[in-house]
């Protein structure tokens, strides 16, 4: 991890178990409900897995973000790729520098695990979140298509 970003006091770290509760909280600002006892659950089923990093922003010694990053190596293509797989801010510090901040670990990452794409998928109603992830750098490349049972 890349530690703290000086120029707007916000520390990036690994997701531990004591950051449950609050993680539980970001993700439901996010759009979905959950529990503390569900994201540990889901954690570890992470970490079974691998492939996935999944880190927390402080501020003022309260978690203020949170971040996922998944590392693949598709069949269709050579090396790995990272997948920006989660980003939610605290709405209470939103505009503080701290999504900057997570997405600059994410890269870092997948920038160490040797990937040469970058991306990430966001909802359509999101509109205040595409205009970020212009800014960053991010381009519109695909149309994506889910189906669910």
């Amino acid at each position: 991890m890349t530690g703290e970003t000086v120029a707007t006091g916000v520390r990036v770290r690994p997701a531990t178990e004591t950051d449950l509760p609050a993680i539980a909280a970001l993700i439901g600002q996010l759009g979905y409900p959950t529990t503390a006892a569900a994201v540990r659950e889901r954690l570890a089923a992470i970490h079974a897995a691998g492939g996935q990093h999944v880190f927390v922003a402080e501020v003022d010694g309260e978690i203020a973000g949170l971040a996922a990053v998944q590392i693949t190596r598709p069949v269709q293509m050579d090396g790995a790729r990272a997948e920006l797989a989660t980003l939610v801010t605290d709405g209470r510090v939103r505009r503080r520098g701290v999504a900057r901040a997570l997405v600059a670990e994410a890269e870092a990452i997948a920038r160490r695990e040797g990937c040469a794409l970058f991306y990430l998928r966001t909802n359509k109603r999101r509109t205040e979140s595409h205009d970020f992830y212009r800014a960053l750098g991010f381009q519109e490349t695909h149309l994506d298509f889910e189906k669910e049972w």
